[in-house]
Formats: structure tokens, sequence, C-alpha cells
């Protein structure tokens, strides 16, 4: 029974950081994170909790007004899936105006998240909100 209560905290840990996101703190990170976490996503693999950070710091650094809005959790023991919406601002993104990307994450995690994946539409994210390619995606997008 103690297993159980401790994986519903690393659930629990990981949705109240990603709702009051602020990488600023590694304490808060390092709570949600086991040592050795797998994180996937579109764009990259990375290994380890100190290389996932400096990962989202870097992420971070021309990123403002980051947050995540989470719609759904489904669990079962130690896997979760999480629906959310990301929302944040970049200058050199839909001409700095807010861009909202819809994703999904699969986790697995006991006391702490050991493996972190992400699903998401990277033309959601990227590629539709430069200038002249984002311009020739829709364009792409409207004639399929």
């Amino acid at each position: 029974r103690g297993g159980r209560l401790m994986e519903r905290q690393g659930l629990k840990s990981f949705l109240e950081f990603y709702e009051n996101f602020q990488i600023e703190d590694p304490s808060a990170f390092n709570a949600v994170y086991d040592e050795a976490v797998k994180f996937v996503d579109p764009f990259h693999e990375v290994h380890g909790r100190e290389n996932l950070y400096a990962y989202f710091v870097k992420l971070m650094e021309r990123v403002s007004d980051c947050r995540f809005e989470i719609s759904n959790v489904v669990e079962k023991e130690s896997l979760a899936v999480v629906i959310w919406k990301m929302k944040f601002t970049h200058k050199l993104l839909n001409k700095g105006n807010e861009v909202i990307v819809d994703g999904v994450t699969h986790l697995e995690f006991s006391e702490r998240v050991y493996y972190h994946r992400d699903y998401f539409d990277s033309s959601q994210l990227i590629y539709k909100n430069l200038p002249v390619i984002g311009s020739m995606v829709k364009l792409i997008e409207s004639r399929m």
C-alpha cells in the first residue's frame, strides 16, 4: 500500500510542477524527476536528471510566459498519460505572439518520474510559426 502512495506522489509532483511551471527552481525539478530519468520528445532524447534540467533551461532561455494547461490525466498504477496545452511566446515565432501547442505526455514513475515522453505536432510548435516556412506549411496543408 505504501508503494501505491509513493507512485501517486510521483504523478502528483509532476502535475503540480507543470501547472505552476518555473524552471528556475532546480529543487522543485529534482523533486519531480528521478536521477536516471529518460526523456524523449520529437527533437531530442535526454538521459539523466542533470542533463534534462540543462536541456529545459536552454529551451526556456528565449521563451517567455511559458505555461501548461493540463486537461486530462489517465493513470494506471505507475503509468500515466497527461493531455496538455503549452502556451508560450518567443520573439522569433508567430511574430512574437502566443504559440499554443497541443500535446500528450507518457509517464512512468514511482516516487519520481523515470520515463517522460512528449508527443506533439512539431509543425504546430515551430514550422507554422516561422515567417516564410510557416506560409508554405499552411499552403501545403490547405491543399492536402
